[in-house]
């Protein structure tokens, strides 16, 4: 085995003469962003998609953004080793088809995923295993160090929101009330607790 700085380089804009000047420096380690909707990072920076995004429908996906991501590496270090970053943020088409996994707000529009949703969950798991098992097949199976999993705003595991937060999906509440029964098993624990700032 050989040892590697722990230090890895990502680039939203790859260009090879870059992974290359990392190479030099002696880092064979690169991440890069892969998200199953080509939706852009945030809502309100304006920053527009990075990718066209894998998940085109239910049962397609199109993983040209990842070979052409990898060619790029490969390209500038033979010997890479890739972290992938995959953000499991909803493409519109599911948000439009599975309002009940999306993150509902107060004037009934949805706004991409909700975390808390068992049905997004599902459906997001489901296409990480597609893109896994896809990988391991691939030519760039022997190149994979790992995988990043990140959703929600700047990939970051919070939720997108303008102005405030909201989400009053059904699964959020009951989640909710299922971690207070778990925290104060015990009657009046909840309200001692409270009483007691």
């Amino acid at each position: 085995d050989t040892w590697h700085p722990p230090v890895a380089y990502l680039s939203y804009l790859p260009q090879t003469r870059f992974y290359a000047q990392i190479a030099q420096c002696g880092i064979h380690l690169y991440s890069f962003p892969a998200y199953l909707a080509g939706r852009g990072i945030n809502i309100r920076s304006g920053i527009g998609p990075f990718r066209k995004g894998l998940w085109r429908d239910e049962e397609t996906f199109d993983y040209a953004d990842i070979h052409e991501d990898m060619a790029t590496i490969l390209e500038a270090d033979p010997a890479a080793q890739v972290v992938m970053r995959v953000h499991l943020d909803v493409p519109e088409w599911w948000e439009r088809r599975h309002p009940e996994g999306c993150c509902q707000r107060a004037d009934g529009t949805t706004l991409r995923q909700s975390f808390t949703s068992p049905v997004w969950r599902e459906a997001a798991g489901a296409a990480l295993r597609r893109i896994v098992d896809w990988l391991a097949e691939s030519p760039y199976a022997p190149h994979l160090a790992g995988m990043h999993v990140a959703a929600g705003g700047t990939e970051e595991w919070f939720y997108h929101f303008l102005g405030r937060f909201e989400d009053a999906n059904p699964s959020r509440v009951a989640a909710f009330a299922d971690y207070l029964a778990r925290r104060y098993p015990e009657p009046g624990a909840r309200e001692r607790a409270w009483a007691a700032g």
